[in-house]
């Protein structure tokens, strides 16, 4: 069991090894190119073939992605833009306000049928409604 990670890595290294290819080729009259020390030291870089290998052929079709991708983003972009048309703050307001008179008329005509004296029946009846309204808003948000 290995506790100790050891990182076989150092510049130091890389600079000698990189010298030493160069003399090499400087020996055998070939030019200094970093090209051929870079392939020396890591290797030749693997060729994309999708047609011989499957697996990069399955990389190709991922990284094409799906064809109706823009159709979708168009279809979205829509959307968006008739989801993001608000109604107007004053309309809200007045049919807010409207929806509240029409509670507070319901139950003020409920309470005076049940015998409630006016100066009461009002506040109870501005209660109920704001209580309502408040009942309706957290069974929206649930």
């Amino acid at each position: 069991m290995r506790l100790i990670h050891f990182n076989l890595y150092s510049p130091k290294l890389a600079e000698y090894k990189a010298k030493k290819a160069g003399a090499r080729h400087a020996k055998k009259h070939l030019p200094a190119s970093p090209d051929l020390v870079t392939v020396k030291l890591i290797g030749n870089e693997p060729v994309f073939d999708p047609e011989a290998n499957p697996a990069h052929a399955r990389l190709q079709l991922e990284a094409a992605g799906d064809e109706r991708l823009p159709a979708w983003r168009a279809e979205l972009g829509t959307v968006e833009k008739t989801l993001t048309k608000y109604p107007s703050r004053w309309a809200l307001r007045a049919g807010f306000t409207l929806l509240l008179a029409t509670e507070f008329a319901g139950i003020s005509q409920l309470l005076s049928s049940q015998g409630m004296d006016n100066p009461s029946r009002s506040l109870v009846a501005a209660a109920g409604s704001c209580i309502l309204f408040y009942l309706f808003y957290k069974a929206q948000e649930a």
